[in-house]
């Protein structure tokens, strides 16, 4: 794999839809999503991984927590504006690519770990399919999908206030298709529906916002169905002293 953060293919995408919002999303949203990046990072040091892809990096602030000197990290993105972003917030050392998550070219394997961060409810259910599919191909056995995204509807007073008025908004001031394909996963279930339709191995290693979001880990094991218990398990955030 080639390294240097200024790595970008050359076919270029055919509508970057954050060529407006890129800067706004680093400045408003990242902040709030610290929480699931550093949860992140703790899972993927108690798990020793070393090479990790973020599939859909956006500003790179996930990759940016997680360098170290000891991690070979690639972050891929079809959005340049975004990209922009994540190359003045990564290090040299981090590789950058502009490419579509639903054709990803990497080797089968490559990667310990690959990060699923908030990439998968905005697209339609057919381009959902493929990017989690792909991002599995490409993690090795006994490596994890690390998956983060919205949750089924929760209930409570902050529940309700995030899940029906403030992510809503959010979602809405990201364009009409992003917030139809997101009322769309909340409908059919959100986190929870998808993986275990997918009948895989998953931890919940973080919840907050009132059960809004989580992460959780999905692990790439031979024999998944020996794995049933699911998402009722581990509701805790790992924490550095873990």
């Amino acid at each position: 794999m080639n390294s240097g953060k200024n790595l970008d293919k050359s076919a270029q995408m055919t509508i970057d839809e954050y060529s407006l919002t890129a800067i706004l999303y680093d400045n408003c949203l990242t902040p709030l999503l610290k929480a699931f990046r550093t949860d992140i990072r703790t899972l993927i040091q108690h798990r020793g991984h070393r090479r990790v892809l973020d599939i859909c990096c956006g500003t790179g602030d996930q990759l940016r927590l997680l360098e170290s000197g000891t991690l070979e990290l690639a972050g891929i993105d079809n959005s340049e504006a975004m990209l922009a972003r994540a190359r003045k917030n990564c290090g040299e050392h981090t590789t950058l690519e502009l490419a579509d998550a639903t054709q990803l070219d990497f080797p089968a394997g490559h990667f310990d770990c690959a990060i699923l961060s908030f990439a998968l409810h905005d697209k339609h259910p057919t381009q959902r399919d493929l990017i989690f599919s792909n991002a599995r191909k490409v993690v090795a056995q006994g490596g994890s999908l690390i998956v983060t995204d919205y949750s089924k509807d929760p209930s409570g007073f902050i529940g309700f206030l995030l899940g029906d008025i403030l992510i809503p908004v959010v979602e809405r001031l990201a364009g009409r298709d992003h917030y139809l394909n997101y009322l769309s996963w909340q409908r059919n279930g959100g986190i929870e529906a998808f993986l275990q339709q997918r009948s895989d191995s998953v931890d919940i290693i973080s919840r907050r916002f009132g059960g809004s979001v989580f992460c959780c880990a999905v692990a790439i094991d031979d024999d998944i169905k020996t794995y049933q218990k699911h998402l009722a398990l581990l509701h805790k955030s790992f924490s550095p002293s873990e």
